[in-house]
């Protein structure tokens, strides 16, 4: 019990932390943003290598000025459209966000925890790189064969044999399907299934999580 108040004492922590930081963030002006994401943006140019912007360590917010101290480009293009839009809704948040994670990675003690937020890490980390919003790949449920697949296989299966006991089948394959809508993914630790993956399991246990997150 005092382990579970705790628990949820620091998600509380967690939560109002993030509603502050987003606060604030909607208070800075834009050249102000630009240089809170910027060191997180790869540069542009083609066939230029560089990953990450890097200051020139002058205390001035010229937007025109921007240039990185290795490469000499800005890292950006102020006169794309999408470019303002991102960066005056998404890019400042993704940048918080990936702070957050970053120092949860290092604070965290479970093992299996620590690798979900090394995940999100990483989603967050390439939508910056690529400036647009997390994504997952798939979606669930994640085993394969998925289960409309493995339902209708067996369906196909079974009508082949015999056509009038397809409504029998089809209430089966419904029922299943109702099964599979309420089961729940457990936490790795938890999960005592006899004859399970243990790594696949952890697998499909971050995938689901960092689906249901995005």
């Amino acid at each position: 019990m005092t382990k579970r108040i705790l628990g949820f004492s620091y998600i509380m922590d967690r939560r109002f932390s993030l509603f502050l930081s987003r606060k604030s963030v909607r208070a800075l002006t834009p050249e102000q943003r630009l240089s809170r994401v910027l060191p997180y943006l790869p540069c542009e140019i083609e066939g230029c290598k560089c990953a990450s912007w890097k200051s020139d360590d002058t205390d001035s917010y010229d937007i025109k000025n921007f240039q990185c101290r290795n490469c000499r480009h800005q890292h950006f293009d102020l006169s794309s459209c999408y470019f303002d839009d991102w960066m005056s809704f998404k890019a400042v948040n993704l940048v918080e966000d990936l702070e957050s994670l970053y120092s949860m990675c290092f604070a965290e003690k479970d093992i299996d925890t620590r690798q979900l937020y090394f995940c999100l890490f990483k989603k967050v980390n390439k939508a910056l790189f690529i400036k647009g919003k997390p994504q997952v790949e798939d979606s669930p449920p994640f085993e394969r064969p998925c289960i409309n697949t493995a339902i209708r296989n067996v369906l196909l299966h079974k009508f082949c044999q015999n056509p009038k006991h397809t409504k029998f089948y089809l209430e089966i394959g419904r029922l299943i399907i109702a099964f599979i809508n309420i089961w729940k993914l457990e936490y790795p630790k938890n999960s005592k299934k006899r004859y399970e993956n243990e790594t696949g399991y952890k697998l499909i246990y971050m995938r689901s999580v960092n689906f249901v997150i995005n």
